[in-house]
């Protein structure tokens, strides 16, 4: 497989991972007009997946993760958007390398 972005979060926030995927893609489409037609909903909901990821390990909480994998996309679109952003977490160095 070739480049991908992806995040888990705990289905407990799984609103919060839909308001995200419902962001990302509506960022698929930059023509205001098209974004009304049904075409554009096609296309767009192509653009991130869900899944659901269940541990078998003991005390951790099943998680929905998004994944992106257009790499026009992440290269276009997403790392300019995340390079823009301060992060304040571990995974901050990861973004940087």
């Amino acid at each position: 497989m070739g480049i991908s972005f992806s995040f888990a979060l705990t289905t407990s926030q799984a609103p919060l991972i839909y308001a995200i995927k419902s962001y990302l893609d509506t960022q698929f489409i930059t023509d205001p007009l098209f974004k009304f037609s049904p075409i554009y909903l096609e296309r767009s909901s192509k653009l991130s997946y869900l899944s659901l990821k269940n541990s078998k390990k003991i005390n951790i909480k099943p998680a929905i993760e998004l994944a992106v994998r257009q790499v026009n996309f992440i290269v276009d679109k997403l790392i300019p958007m995340l390079s823009n952003l301060t992060f304040f977490t571990k995974k901050h160095l990861d973004f940087l390398d």
